[in-house]
């Protein structure tokens, strides 16, 4: 089987700043080969932190993961259209990868995709803030490069 990145909602009860008692949903992207693996992954790092639950699990399509390694970073999705010409008809062929980069802004992470696929021809579509909290990677998915930390 093949690498997959798969989503894990996850809620459970937080305390907020004032000390009450807070239900909370959360999703971490978990990259995993199963779904099973993806939430057994998510609750056995999440259950330092009390009771909590799995509400959803679905594949998220992403080819490119690029985290850094600490602060207060967020999550953002990317659609970047790569072109290229056909070599028989000399036409424009447009396909779209997706990239998820951790970064302080919105312009930020713009600005990094744009220098990742510039100088391959890639164009950014659309960029948006995720509500993913966490990735959880397998340690041989760094091993073999198929996610950077910064």
């Amino acid at each position: 089987m093949t690498q997959q990145w798969i989503l894990v909602k996850v809620k459970s009860e937080k305390t907020d700043e004032k000390g009450f008692q807070k239900k909370v949903s959360e999703h971490y992207l978990v990259d995993a080969l199963t779904f099973a693996e993806a939430e057994q992954r998510a609750m056995t790092e999440l259950e330092a932190y009390g009771d909590c639950e799995v509400a959803a699990v679905s594949k998220m399509k992403l080819d490119e993961v690029r985290l850094s390694g600490e602060g207060d970073f967020y999550f953002y999705k990317a659609k970047i259209a790569m072109i290229s010409i056909d070599e028989k008809t000399l036409k424009e062929k447009k396909h779209s990868i997706y990239a998820l980069v951790q970064n302080v802004s919105l312009a930020a992470a713009l600005k990094e995709v744009e220098t990742l696929y510039a100088p391959v021809n890639g164009q950014v579509e659309k960029i948006e803030q995720t509500q993913i909290v966490d990735v959880l990677l397998h340690e041989s998915t760094i091993a073999e490069g198929k996610a950077e930390k910064r």
